[in-house]
């Protein structure tokens, strides 16, 4: 008779492992970081506002004249500045742990929830940033349009997926609305923020889309870059501004919605003023694992996290929008 491992008599001497090495996690792609002005705010200035400035636009030589010999000018010119002002808000997020659990866990608690901290707060920050330039009458408002030459929204509700997806023509356009607007170039081109549906759409695209392991420089590659079309390149994110294809929706957010908005970006079009050592994205980290009053026996921990910071458009011209569907099935 041969013995197995089924009786009742020897099951109970098999147990489960456990892996104490974690599995990879699920982690989004975020990019926009990388394409905002940076302002830091210094502390304890009495006050939470940000004012930037920038000289006003010279778009035509108005008050050079003609001078004559021993006659001096009579019609002096002015400089004169624009303003951009930006209001830091307070952002935390909290976590709370037994000590039985720190004395008990196969996973370090503290660990995962820095990581978790780290990860929510840069999302969140994203996602700010993100609705303030997707949002078409508040954000970008002078460039905003629709992929397929599609003239508004409900239109583009309409539209089936392959006269709704974006393509380099889409790409043309805004480089030229950029361009018109004189928009300043980073490390001279302009940055294309696409969801991976509409990166798809354009990568079909092989005549005209370069994919980015064929660069012949990739000094200047920046996260998340899947190629580029002449002067933009294509930047993917996981995390893009989505609409409902429903008439009256635009600019309500939709997690799963199929309208996509593609962020066109010049240098400086939006910017992110940034309280001293508090950055979303780079959030300083609290850790409460001493007893008080509330906890004389000291049996939890508390984490938290916060950050101290705004969003705010600087030059709306500078950026574009268009909004798509995608073939991507």
């Amino acid at each position: 008779m041969m013995t197995t491992t089924s009786p009742a008599e020897l099951i109970t001497q098999f147990q489960t492992k456990y892996s104490k090495k974690l599995l990879p996690r699920t982690e989004e792609l975020i990019v926009l970081d990388q394409f905002a002005t940076k302002s830091a705010f210094p502390q304890n200035q009495g006050a939470k506002t940000m004012r930037m400035f920038r000289q006003t636009a010279v778009t035509d030589a108005t008050g050079v004249v003609e001078a004559t010999e021993g006659v001096p000018p009579t019609d002096y010119q002015e400089i004169t500045y624009e303003f951009i002002e930006a209001t830091l808000k307070q952002y935390v997020i909290p976590y709370k742990f037994s000590d039985v659990l720190g004395l008990t866990e196969m996973f370090s608690t503290l660990i995962a929830i820095r990581e978790n901290i780290a990860q929510k707060m840069a999302l969140h920050a994203d996602g700010i940033v993100r609705n303030l330039i997707a949002q078409p009458t508040t954000g970008v408002t002078t460039n905003k349009f629709y992929a397929g030459g599609i003239t508004s929204f409900n239109g583009l509700v309409a539209a089936d997926p392959a006269t709704g997806a974006l393509t380099i023509q889409d790409l043309l356009r805004a480089m030229t609305k950029l361009d018109l607007a004189r928009a300043p170039k980073k490390n001279g081109e302009y940055f294309a923020v696409v969801s991976p549906q509409v990166a798809y759409d354009l990568m079909l695209d092989t005549k005209f889309f370069i994919p980015v392991n064929t660069y012949q420089d990739k000094t200047n590659v920046v996260k998340g870059e899947v190629g580029k079309w002449f002067n933009v390149r294509v930047v993917k994110t996981t995390a893009p501004f989505r609409e409902a294809a429903t008439n009256g929706t635009e600019g309500n957010y939709a997690g799963s919605g199929p309208i996509f908005t593609t962020i066109v970006l010049g240098d400086a079009a939006f910017g992110t003023p940034v309280m001293d050592g508090q950055s979303p994205y780079s959030p300083r980290i609290y850790i409460n694992d001493k007893p008080d009053k509330t906890d004389p026996a000291n049996q939890f921990t508390i984490v938290a996290a916060k950050s101290h910071w705004a969003s705010a458009m600087l030059q709306e011209k500078w950026a574009a929008t268009i909004r798509s569907k995608s073939t991507y099935q």
